[in-house]
């Protein structure tokens, strides 16, 4: 069914862009308890804005912005203290425990603050393509894959696992110039994005290793690419 404003504070958008991520795969395979039958998943999207609560105040008819995969009130304790993933009206709501964003359009509650203004003059870009990324993936990777495991620039790095959350760990090391990344599990089908990436101008100090899926112990290749001295992350 077409969504409705159910809140003073939500925003509905018209669906441009969207994407299937690791957590929908979950939820079909009915890994995720607060999932019910016949839920819209999806969570990461970029959209119009279409229609706005009367209590929203940022965000107006014909913006569009990235919807973030993480809900925020903007005025909890939690979210005061930048822990948006336990806002006490938010967190992981959107495919989860309301309707996702895996159609034509969605509600999103907290509109202020859950969404992300896109500049005009990268609609319907390439950039935009990408920054639906943004929504989830990247920053999920960035911060619990890197800024958790204490990455500092000039590291050496190792990224084991070649699917789309190791490519994203890949581009977010980037950020800090990592002196050495060695990536392990690359299938064939995968090395050319692996290289294309590897070529941008955030690795052009970066010696990039990439090794084979068919490296049977991880530890051992990072430890004979490395004489044995390991990696800093």
């Amino acid at each position: 069914p077409m969504p409705k404003i159910r809140e003073p504070a939500d925003v509905i958008i018209k669906v441009l862009k969207t994407t299937i991520s690791p957590d929908d795969i979950d939820s079909l395979k009915r890994n995720t308890k607060a999932i019910v039958k016949k839920r819209r998943l999806g969570q990461e999207c970029i959209g119009e804005i279409t229609e706005v609560g009367n209590e929203v105040s940022k965000r107006k008819i014909g913006q569009r912005v990235l919807v973030s995969s993480i809900t925020s009130c903007g005025h909890c304790v939690s979210c005061k203290s930048r822990l948006y993933g336990d806002c006490q009206g938010g967190g992981w709501l959107l495919g989860h425990r309301i309707d996702g964003v895996q159609g034509t359009h969605a509600r999103v509650p907290h509109g202020d603050y859950s969404t992300f203004l896109i500049p005009s003059h990268v609609w319907d870009t390439e950039l935009e393509d990408d920054l639906v990324l943004c929504s989830d993936i990247l920053p999920a990777v960035l911060e619990m894959g890197l800024v958790d495991g204490g990455i500092k620039y000039d590291m050496s790095i190792a990224i084991v696992g070649a699917g789309i959350k190791g490519m994203a760990a890949f581009i977010c090391a980037g950020l800090y110039a990592p002196r050495e990344v060695y990536i392990l599990g690359v299938e064939d089908n995968q090395l050319e994005a692996f290289k294309f990436i590897a070529n941008g101008p955030e690795f052009e100090s970066t010696r990039v290793y990439i090794l084979s899926k068919e490296v049977d112990d991880t530890v051992d290749a990072v430890l004979e690419q490395t004489n044995d001295e390991g990696v800093d992350l």
